[in-house]
């Protein structure tokens, strides 16, 4: 099949609903396959609805490419995003003066960065993939309830960590690789985080 590229900028930039290419939200699910998604915005968003219905996503070589805060961002209990075959390149920083202003999120100032982000007890299951170089951090897990599963994955050039979890998340990697990280490969903060390795290699 033809690779479909969405590529996209944003005048008005508020949360979620200005700063983001493509959003998915509980109960809905969506299926995602070879697309690229290049635009000045959050690349995707999946997260749980008000009512806390959780969200689903499958991708399959996919390509994100340069998003702005983030290229993937999985929000909630029981939300589920899983990728296979995918590329997430070059996450930027947040604009100056931007602050997400969800009711969860009291990240004022922050400048996230983030290749991909977990969070609010939401699970990632990646696989035969790569994220790279991304301005923050590869793959940022966090918050109690919170899994990733990373599989035959490479992680590399993360200008902070490489993965970040904390805060009771857990992560597990397999025949994964996390390369070249500014900072360290892999920080794990917070009593009761989790993060375990099998035939993994982690390079500075």
């Amino acid at each position: 099949a033809a690779m479909v590229t969405l590529t996209g900028d944003v005048e008005t930039i508020g949360w979620p609903d200005h700063f983001v290419t493509i959003r998915v939200t509980g109960p809905g699910g969506l299926i995602l396959r070879d697309v690229t998604i290049q635009s000045n915005q959050v690349g995707l968003l999946v997260q749980d609805n008000t009512a806390g219905v959780p969200a689903a996503l499958f991708a399959e070589r996919v390509v994100l490419r340069g998003a702005v805060g983030g290229g993937v961002f999985a929000e909630g209990e029981g939300t589920l995003a899983q990728f296979h075959q995918c590329h997430v390149t070059g996450a930027r920083k947040l604009p100056p003066g931007f602050a997400f202003g969800g009711p969860d999120d009291s990240s004022t100032g922050h400048e996230f960065g983030f290749g991909v982000q977990v969070r609010y007890g939401a699970e990632l299951v990646m696989e035969r993939s790569l994220v790279e170089q991304s301005a923050s951090i590869g793959l940022f897990i966090e918050d109690p309830g919170t899994t990733a599963t990373v599989r035959d994955t490479v992680i590399s050039r993360g200008g902070y960590y490489g993965a970040q979890v904390k805060e009771t998340a857990a992560a597990h990697f397999e025949r994964s690789a996390i390369l070249d990280a500014t900072g360290a490969g892999v920080m794990a903060v917070d009593p009761n985080t989790a993060v375990t390795m099998a035939d993994s290699v982690v390079r500075r």
